[in-house]
């Protein structure tokens, strides 16, 4: 049996990505950890998620990027598609390529999740 999650539509706006415009043009590698629930077992799993771009004038205002993964708690996701959903709301907002991996441990097994979200790709 197919086992379903409760989140937002995967075509929601990403909620309060803010973006600042500079003239700098640097590679910008983020850490940040943060928790979401299992649709499974229901318990929380705790991430560490990396995000790599190349800022192209445009860069992901920090306070906005904590709000915005502070939103999955409480909320039931799969680790695949918590990933490509970061991905896909950093890609959009930023307009450049955006690499995630999301790094988490469940029942003592460790799970690494990756996605390369590029605009080219998705057809926007």
């Amino acid at each position: 049996m197919p086992i379903s999650c409760k989140y937002p539509s995967p075509n929601a706006p990403p909620v309060g990505l803010e973006t600042l415009t500079l003239k700098a043009r640097v590679r910008v590698h983020l850490t940040a950890s943060f928790s979401a629930v299992c649709p499974v077992s229901k318990t929380v799993d705790e991430y560490t998620a990396e995000i790599e771009y190349e800022g192209d004038g445009k860069y992901v205002e920090l306070g906005s990027l904590r709000r915005y993964l502070d939103g999955f708690k409480g909320q039931e996701w799969f680790h695949e598609e918590l990933c490509e959903k970061i991905a896909e709301d950093l890609g959009k907002a930023l307009g450049v390529p955006v690499k995630v991996k999301l790094k988490s441990n469940y029942l003592g097994i460790t799970v690494e999740v990756e996605k390369l979200y590029s605009a080219q790709a998705d057809g926007t």
